[in-house]
């Protein structure tokens, strides 16, 4: 069975609700301050997760580094160390590590993981000048070949210790959602309900197929299908709202994320029609893009 491999961030807890929650009322404000205030604890370990993940994160930075073949080639190749944000990511591991009432257990591998991350860092710093300026041609690569094993270990555990860190994050991040929703509902915000709830229902879209075999497979189309036709009445909700905010407020921004996630709806269908695999690239974009649109 081939495994996807697609880029699919996390949804931040409850960002949507309180960064565009509407002006109603201080019972709808008090009561999103009070989710967001519960619910801190686990986003900085979402956003870690978001930064180790796609185009720019732990495996793609692995597989660049590994097929250079640096234990093979000769100095006349060009050769890079790829990098992570480790600035913000060290950030979010120190915000993470401060917080309370996270389980045990993603306390524990987020603390594994940032030492393996600190590992990769400390190769970076050392190797990137090295690389960058040049200087492995004036040593035929005698440095970078001595360290290549330890390195491609070092990204190797990193991504053991990632994959670890995903089983546990996603333990308690689907309680807390469910949660939150629900406080978000009873909050009488049905903007930022139906926005939260909307995304909640596009992550369980994109994440119904794990390999190209779901792609084909009927239970998993009926499985999707399902949870397309609630996120569809999702976003009806959301565009009703959306209409009575702008009418409320003239000047109010549209809303991209909604926008995203029709996007991402479209495409499920698309693919749904064509079986195309780019089809269904583009639908984890536009849940991406949506995610992205909802915390900025």
């Amino acid at each position: 069975m081939k495994k996807i491999i697609i880029s699919m961030f996390l949804s931040s807890l409850l960002l949507t609700g309180c960064d565009q929650k509407s002006d109603d009322s201080a019972k709808t404000s008090t009561a999103s301050e009070a989710t967001e205030s519960e619910s801190g604890n686990i986003n900085s370990y979402v956003e870690i997760y978001n930064q180790l993940v796609g185009i720019m994160g732990l495996q793609e930075a692995k597989t660049k580094y590994e097929n250079q073949h640096i234990e093979s080639i000769s100095k006349d190749r060009g050769v890079s160390f790829p990098r992570l944000n480790y600035d913000y990511i060290n950030e979010q591991f120190a915000a993470a590590e401060k917080t309370k009432g996270v389980s045990p257990e993603l306390s524990s591998a987020g603390k594994d993981l940032r030492q393996k991350i600190n590992l990769l860092q400390q190769d970076y710093n050392q190797f990137n000048i090295y690389y960058e300026s040049g200087e492995y041609k004036t040593d035929n690569l005698a440095k970078g070949k001595a360290a290549d094993a330890s390195i491609k270990k070092h990204f190797e555990e990193a991504m053991i210790s990632f994959n670890k860190y995903q089983d546990a994050l996603n333990q308690v991040y689907k309680k807390e959602k469910a949660d939150q929703l629900e406080k978000l509902k009873q909050s009488g915000d049905l903007y930022a309900y139906h926005t939260a709830a909307s995304l909640n229902a596009a992550e369980e879209l994109v994440n119904v197929f794990k390999s190209e075999d779901d792609l084909k497979n009927a239970e998993k189309q009926k499985e999707a299908d399902a949870i397309a036709d609630r996120l569809q009445q999702e976003l009806s909700a959301l565009n009703t709202e959306s209409i009575k905010r702008k009418e409320k407020s003239p000047d109010a921004p549209t809303n991209s994320t909604l926008n995203n996630l029709m996007s991402c709806l479209k495409y499920y269908r698309e693919f749904k029609e064509t079986g195309d695999q780019s089809d269904y690239q583009f639908m984890v974009d536009g849940y991406n893009q949506a995610v992205f649109s909802s915390s900025h």
